[in-house]
């Protein structure tokens, strides 16, 4: 079993228990720090669709985690956080760093999660008790 892998499962679980938290306490307010992982060669291709998205979904500032490029300028005109890495670190390393940064940048929060560039989902995924990714 791959650490992406394992680390997907312990995020899904955690998930997964922090909505029955929710659930037993409507009142309870909770914050989110989440991110897209993605490549140059999406930029215009994948990206904007899962931006898209995410943003019906309530994920409408993601930090964007760019795997091997350096042309901020590309990127500057989404008007979201972006974090560039160079050289290029490979999908596990840049799924790793990423979750390292959103914690580091939000230790506070209530909730991670890391969508990848590829990614469609449903409307308000916040808002339901189980969530499929």
């Amino acid at each position: 079993m791959t650490f992406q892998l394992v680390l997907s499962r312990l995020f899904l679980t955690t998930v997964s228990l922090a909505y029955f938290v929710a659930e037993s306490n409507p009142t309870m307010s909770v914050s989110w720090a989440y991110g897209v992982t993605t490549v140059p060669s999406r930029v215009n291709d994948l990206l904007p669709s899962t931006l898209a998205s995410l943003k019906r979904a309530g994920f409408d500032k993601p930090v964007l985690f760019i795997d091997g490029d350096k042309n901020h300028f590309t990127y500057s005109s989404l008007d979201l956080d972006y974090t560039l890495r160079r050289p290029n670190v490979r999908t596990a390393g840049n799924w790793t760093l990423s979750m390292l940064e959103l914690y580091i940048r939000e230790p506070t929060a209530d909730r991670y999660a890391i969508f990848q560039d590829d990614l469609v989902t449903y409307p308000h995924p916040k808002h339901h008790k189980t969530m499929c990714l």
